[in-house]
């Protein structure tokens, strides 16, 4: 009885609170990875904590819809990032460009916010009318062919890739517009570059550095990357040249510089920033800080966690520093940026139909059997289309006095 009476009176033991933490869904075995028995098999979802819930989460997702998650484990969110991912190292590579990054980066934004994290399989026609319909509210064709066009290069990487086994279902109307519809959009745009008088004036009101840029610009048809990534054994001030593989091209693009823009390089030099690392040092323009001009910000989460380079950040000073030039000489407009410097190059300089010394200082391949046969462009004839331009901007020089002969 003593036994029976003693055992009745035991405390029944206290059962701990389930913290938050133990309600996390996945349980992470001896290796690091992180689990979940499903279906009566064990499914593995990585060694990231973070990465492997939404791995799971999507999972469960497909599973809910009625989709096999072994076909395609991979969301909306997780291609994209991945995807820019790629396009930071090509850009840093030298193969595209900054805007081009930019671009796609906005274009993934703006298609994230509106189809959402979820998987790629489950995409179909009515969400990417869906997506077209809320793109063009406000926008022109122009744009929105653009935004259609970043976003099927986004999916074809991935199947590329092997990240998906097949293309999305677009639907008959996800399509660039027609080439007619954009060239009769073009045609009610006011041109895309600077009248001489407004390209002075922007020469005349720029800084030290700045001024230097806007005459490269102008002069040699660079863009803002080609600016950021000039380095000093590309360009001979004594000689007035300069010589850059253009990166979109891999084309060897020359140009003879005009004695403005040979002067505002060398005082661009003289106050130059120290470099902030020493792979800066051969570049010729830097910002105050000593980093390159152009370049991408990503955070520091973005190397173990690959979610957060959606979040990745293009400085671009080149195209900045232009803008509030523009704004304070009251000559900016709506979408003519920096680019607008090389509209008006080859505007000018075709002016002497002199088609392949043009292509030559743009970095261009002219169409045709010509382009496999030229060996050369000679420098005389790249002095010339760069002569057009410079006397359309400055005037002509006038004349050397002549020398008396002696009597």
């Amino acid at each position: 009885m003593e036994n029976a009476k003693h055992k009745s009176n035991r405390t029944a033991p206290v059962r701990k609170a389930r913290s938050k933490a133990d309600t996390f869904p996945l349980f992470q075995r001896s290796d690091g990875r992180w689990c979940k028995k499903i279906g009566g098999k064990h499914e593995y979802f990585g060694r990231d904590k973070d990465e492997a819930l939404e791995r799971y989460k999507r999972f469960v997702g497909m599973g809910s819809l009625g989709l096999d998650p072994a076909a395609d484990a991979i969301g909306t969110r997780e291609l994209f990032n991945r995807y820019l991912t790629s396009h930071q190292q090509a850009m840093l590579a030298g193969e595209i460009g900054a805007r081009t990054l930019s671009d796609s980066a906005s274009t993934l934004r703006r298609a994230a916010a509106i189809l959402g994290d979820r998987p790629v399989s489950s995409l179909g026609a009515a969400d990417f009318a869906t997506l077209k319909t809320r793109w063009s509210k406000g926008r022109s064709i122009i744009t929105v062919s653009g935004d259609v066009r970043r976003l099927k290069a986004a999916f074809r990487w991935g199947l590329n890739e092997g990240l998906l086994p097949k293309l999305p279902q677009y639907g008959s109307g996800f399509k660039p517009a027609p080439a007619r519809a954009v060239r009769l959009a073009k045609s009610q745009r006011a041109a895309l570059m600077f009248e001489a008088d407004e390209l002075r004036l922007l020469v005349d009101s720029a800084g030290v550095q700045l001024k230097a840029i806007v005459l490269l610009g102008a002069n040699a048809a660079l863009l803002p990357v080609d600016i950021a990534r000039l380095e000093f054994e590309e360009i001979d001030l004594d000689r007035s040249t300069l010589r850059q593989a253009r990166g979109k091209t891999g084309v060897d693009r020359q140009c003879w510089l005009w004695p403005q823009t040979v002067e505002a390089v060398k005082a661009a030099i003289e106050a130059r920033p120290k470099p902030a690392k020493p792979e800066y040092r051969d570049l010729v323009f830097l910002t105050e800080s000593g980093n390159p001009m152009v370049r991408t910000r990503t955070p520091a989460k973005a190397a173990k966690d690959i979610k957060k380079a959606l979040n990745a950040t293009v400085i671009n000073r080149v195209t900045s520093d232009f803008r509030g030039l523009m704004q304070d000489c009251k000559v900016y407009r709506h979408r003519r940026g920096f680019g607008a410097l090389r509209h008006g190059f080859l505007t000018i300089a075709e002016q002497g139909r002199d088609f392949a010394a043009v292509a030559c200082v743009m970095g261009h391949v002219l169409p045709g059997v010509g382009s496999h046969y030229r060996e050369r462009v000679g420098a005389d004839r790249i002095k010339a289309a760069c002569e057009i331009v410079r006397t359309w901007l400055f005037g002509a020089e006038p004349p050397a006095p002549k020398k008396r002969k002696a009597k």
